[in-house]
């Protein structure tokens, strides 16, 4: 049995434990905020009270945490960062969505550390990490994904490998990107119709039925329509991971007027006081009657 140390119980990460859990996997889990780790206390788990303790027998490590500033305390802290308590051979799997700075410097921490690294983010929101259908997006050593895919598809419906360390995380910020986009598109175009006179049921009706709209895409139009926004993807980090892909842009040398355009967009419904609420509520920004 593989010892996994679990880092980050937020609403992605504790539902990956919990998958992992449920599938007699052994494991240590912590948590900045311990509260988030109170639904665990029954189980056979260990919650350890330091990200340095919860690492240091793990074979194999998962990350999934917010953004690069909860990133660089769990793994950097100078007295209690799992960096610390890392074990030779083990294999560090980070699943947040990072920037592209970040996670190139911790992929060097890791190898100088002497430890196996995968970024390894996640297509999928809260429903696949609870049933185990997420998608990964993999950079690194295939030798290291190969080692790791046994409990990488305890969590998945699909491993898509990329290639060097990084090219997980640069996939990760294109496909939300990419989404995001399309999610800005679709909130326009039903706010825009309804202004014109069509119905909003018949304008999402038809669009759900045409080939130019994505499965993903379906289900945020009837959000939109209803209205419905309660948060799998809340708009505060839509609004990250479109400022980590327009530094990606800016330090690859890409033009990327759309991305910015979003980027602009999704922090205008942030401001509006969004934030908490699904991607889909950026249709507030543009209302339909």
């Amino acid at each position: 049995m593989t010892n996994i140390a679990f880092l980050g119980l937020g609403a992605m990460g504790s539902r990956m434990a919990q998958t992992l859990l449920n599938q007699n996997e052994q494991l240590q889990v912590y948590n900045r905020n311990p509260e988030k780790c109170e639904a665990f206390k029954d189980q056979a788990v260990s919650i350890a009270n330091s990200p340095m303790s919860a690492v240091q027998d793990a074979d194999l490590i998962f990350s999934m945490v917010r953004d690069d500033q909860a990133s660089q305390s769990i793994w950097l802290d100078k007295e209690n960062g799992a960096i610390h308590g890392l074990k030779t051979g083990a294999i560090v799997i980070e699943c947040s969505t990072l920037s592209i700075p970040w996670i190139t410097e911790l992929g060097k921490i890791m190898q100088n550390k002497g430890v196996e690294f995968l970024d390894a983010p996640v297509s999928g929101s809260l429903p696949q990490a609870q049933s185990g259908e997420l998608i990964f997006l993999v950079g690194g050593h295939s030798a290291s994904l190969q080692k790791a895919t046994p409990i990488l598809n305890k969590l998945s419906s699909a491993i898509h490998y990329m290639g060097d360390s990084g090219s997980g995380m640069r996939m990760k910020l294109a496909v939300n990107a990419w989404f995001g986009i399309q999610v800005l598109a679709m909130a326009e175009i039903i706010g825009a119709t309804s202004k014109a006179g069509l119905a909003v049921d018949d304008v999402v009706e038809t669009l759900n039925a045409l080939p130019v709209t994505s499965p993903a895409l379906k289900g945020t139009a009837q959000q939109i329509k209803n209205q419905q926004f309660t948060p799998m993807f809340p708009i505060e980090l839509v609004s990250k991971d479109f400022d980590y892909a327009c530094n990606l842009a800016k330090i690859s040398n890409a033009k990327a007027p759309l991305t910015e355009l979003a980027q602009d967009i999704y922090q205008q419904a942030k401001n509006q006081g969004f934030a908490k609420e699904n991607i889909s509520a950026v249709a507030r920004l543009f209302p339909h009657s």
